[in-house]
């Protein structure tokens, strides 16, 4: 299977993250399922590995920098 046409988005409405199959036409997704579990645990597992107290990362898109915040509770 090719990952090509799929890309992880967020829903407008709901606020889910889901994985989804890209369409021609803009807006609309052929096939499309939650994945906020897995893309969450992805992100906490490599900001966690060595850092067993948190980690903090600094992360930009285009002109918007962000800073991410994780710590065990």
């Amino acid at each position: 299977m090719s990952l090509k046409n799929y890309t992880v988005g967020c829903s407008a409405l709901g606020g889910e993250i889901y994985l989804y199959q890209k369409s021609l036409k803009p807006g609309v997704a052929l096939d499309k399922r939650p994945a906020e579990a897995e893309v969450m645990a992805a992100v906490i597992e490599h900001m966690m590995h060595g850092s067993p107290k948190g980690a903090i990362k600094k992360v930009s898109f285009g002109d918007q920098r962000f800073e991410i915040t994780v710590k065990p509770i």
